[in-house]
């Protein structure tokens, strides 16, 4: 499930805020469909008693994760960028937009644990979100990976391209049951 189901206005997405506007234009159909699975969840527990949980994932990392500039998010993009450019000793690499943006970011691991766990809920119908509670700066996402390579080259940001949404990161507050996972 994605974050982009959320109102596109909000910077920290928290379940009791998911109606509160329409998803961003960016992603507005995407963001859509996700939140009628959410209803429709709600709906078949209330007409079929038939159980589901949707559960909301910050943005993952991990094995298997895209580097492809054209797919990945932002780390995938920034780690493949900044490995190249150590590689190729090049001087410098290019960050779109300011670097101020914040993302949270769930190891695929954690998120997988808890999608598995979730499968032992109580009947019903669940909606909540999975994270960390903390997010970091692209720029400082950036200096991190140019320090984990060893790369100290100059990130340059292009700030005619888009930031995006200033802060993404997901709030949890146990709706719908008293179970933690």
């Amino acid at each position: 499930f994605s974050i982009c189901a959320f109102a596109g206005h909000l910077d920290t997405y928290k379940e009791d805020n998911f109606y509160d506007g329409p998803p961003h234009d960016s992603v507005y159909n995407y963001g859509m469909s996700k939140r009628m699975c959410v209803d429709l969840g709600s709906s078949f527990f209330k007409e079929y008693n038939f159980s589901s949980a949707n559960i909301i994932l910050s943005n993952m990392y991990g094995p298997e994760d895209h580097f492809d500039i054209e797919r990945s998010h932002a780390l995938g993009a920034l780690v493949k960028k900044i490995s190249e450019a150590k590689m190729n000793n090049d001087d410098s690499v290019e960050i779109w937009g300011t670097g101020k943006p914040i993302r949270e970011w769930l190891y695929v691991k954690d998120g997988a644990n808890a999608l598995i766990k979730s499968v032992g809920l109580e009947n019903g119908s669940y909606f909540f979100n999975i994270g960390v509670n903390k997010g970091m700066s692209i720029k400082n996402l950036a200096i991190l990976i140019a320090e984990s390579v060893d790369w100290n080259g100059e990130l340059i940001y292009n700030t005619s391209k888009p930031d995006g949404a200033m802060e993404k990161r997901v709030l949890g507050i146990k709706k719908n049951s008293d179970k933690e996972l």
